[in-house]
């Protein structure tokens, strides 16, 4: 009975002394990248008397007591896996730690300089470049050495206003990290207010005129509730959003009628490019309604779905949305695809012509960051691009729905905006936007060598110095014969309104 109790007591201490520790686990948000350094931190063990810590599967820590360690941050750029293993009192180690991934960037100067040449400054443009989280400016004059920084800006834009009209200039950038260790200088950018050497700085900005209408009645059509959208058939039918109206050049003395009954809530129109179908996107509902051209009878009706739950998401579920559909404005491509903005999910909508949901456009699963963020006016031009804005910029997505570009960002000088409140296409593919707050109607043109667009000029009322001449300009579209039909604010004597100026564009052609 002894023997048979010490062979069991023999086996008990085997298999306790034999058994693997549990794996670590990390704290949550570690190991945590913390400028050059990592941190690291992991919840204790029970029966662990030390850990272990791996760095791409190399010892990097031996025997350590505590539950944290700082290690410096990798040199190589590329994602790293920090693991942690627990060792009991005899030294054996147990099962290792989920790896632990952090992402090394490697800090790149600045790419893509765009110089765009005013009057009396130059604007700089740029891409982002990896790492950066600042980007220091510098200029000298052609033929200089040395260069003398201008400033530090967070943004990739800047704008020089202390130029020599007589002078030309070379500008270069540096990005620098979170760290603030610097990158090398860019490539030059040359330019100046007289004469560009090359580039989209070759480009002048032009004033297109626009004259109105001597015969026009539509100019006199004036609105109770804000018309916030405008769509322009191929055979000149003119829909407007609020009520969803029918117009015509001939204006208030024209046929134009309210369609569905006044049903109340639609924010955004868009006409298919054969011009049979109308479609109105309501912001309450969350249809798209689908009428007839010319009788703007009824076809059909369909609801958006909103996203399923985590579809919208950064990986892992850190972020989510999934709120009901609030549709702001809606464009067709020339296959018939219908795209709709959804204000509260942050996403542009993909339906087939039949409504069926296809996908969404602005949001790649798995990147952490909003290509789209609360969209508004959205337009399709005849190369498939799709654009879509936001109140201060336009987002530009290609053929393939993949992101290309962003146009304009927050300001009041050119390319920028202060609100959009209209996107349309012309006949070359070009981008034209209305601001509601600077009241411009700025033109863009596609730049193939620096993959952006480059604002190019803007529409002018006929005094021919820039001033549309209203005080806020929004729902703009272009008629088949180029004309611009535009939503505008009219102060009275007694109450301000709104109505709908048609007027013929000269010089946008090529």
């Amino acid at each position: 009975m002894a023997c048979l109790l010490a062979l069991m007591l023999s086996a008990a201490t085997v298999g306790t002394a034999s058994a693997e520790l549990p794996a670590p686990n990390w704290m949550p948000g570690f190991p945590l990248l913390a400028g050059p350094q990592v941190i690291l931190m992991w919840g204790p063990v029970p029966g662990a008397a030390k850990y272990n810590v791996y760095l791409d599967g190399k010892l990097i820590f031996k025997d350590q007591a505590s539950f944290q360690a700082t290690q410096a941050a990798p040199e190589a750029g590329g994602e790293h896996q920090f693991e942690v293993v627990a060792i009991d009192a005899s030294g054996k180690e147990g099962a290792r730690s989920r790896p632990g991934i952090i992402k090394i960037v490697m800090l790149e100067a600045p790419k893509d300089i765009t110089l765009l040449p005013g009057e009396k400054q130059i604007q700089m443009r740029w891409n982002s470049a990896s790492g950066a989280m600042v980007y220091d400016v510098f200029r000298r004059e052609k033929g200089a050495k040395e260069f003398t920084l201008l400033g530090s800006v967070q943004e990739t834009r800047y704008t020089d206003s202390n130029v020599d009209a007589k002078k030309l200039y070379e500008y270069a950038l540096k990005s620098k990290d979170v760290t603030g260790k610097s990158s090398g200088y860019s490539k030059i950018a040359e330019g100046g207010l007289a004469v560009a050497a090359s580039g989209p700085a070759d480009k002048k900005m032009r004033v297109f005129a626009l004259n109105a209408v001597p015969t026009d009645k539509l100019g006199t059509f004036r609105f109770d509730a804000f018309p916030s959208d405008i769509a322009v058939s191929a055979t000149g039918i003119v829909a407007v959003s609020a009520d969803i109206l029918l117009l015509s050049e001939a204006g208030v003395n024209g046929p134009y009628r309210p369609l569905l009954d006044g049903e109340k809530g639609f924010n955004g129109v868009g006409i298919d490019p054969k011009g049979t179908r109308l479609y109105a996107a309501n912001g309450v509902t969350g249809e798209v309604v689908v009428l007839s051209l010319p009788a703007g009878e009824p076809v059909s009706r369909f609801k958006v779905p909103p996203p399923k739950p985590g579809e919208l998401s950064y990986e892992g579920g850190k972020f989510v949305r999934s709120n009901p559909p609030s549709l702001n404005d809606v464009a067709v491509d020339a296959s018939g695809n219908i795209y709709v903005s959804d204000n509260p999910n942050y996403r542009l909508v993909k339906l087939g012509p039949d409504g069926a949901f296809l996908g969404t456009v602005g949001w790649e699963k798995g990147k952490e960051e909003w290509l789209v963020f609360w969209p508004t006016f959205v337009a399709v031009d005849g190369k498939g691009r799709k654009y879509v804005s936001s109140m201060t910029s336009v987002s530009v997505f290609g053929p393939d729905d993949k992101f290309i570009a962003t146009v304009g960002g927050l300001g009041a000088t050119v390319g920028d905006f202060g609100k959009v409140k209209g996107l349309a296409t012309d006949k070359e593919s070009r981008l034209i936007a209305s601001d509601m707050q600077n009241g411009t109607v700025q033109v863009f043109e596609w730049n193939e060598e620096f993959r952006n667009f480059d604002p190019v000029g803007f529409l002018s009322r006929p005094d021919g110095k820039g001033n549309l001449a209203v005080s806020a300009p929004a729902g703009i579209a272009l008629s088949p014969a180029g004309d611009v039909i535009y939503a505008i604010e009219t102060i009275h004597k007694y109450a301000s309104g709104f109505k709908v100026q048609w007027d013929k564009l000269k010089g946008l052609k090529k």
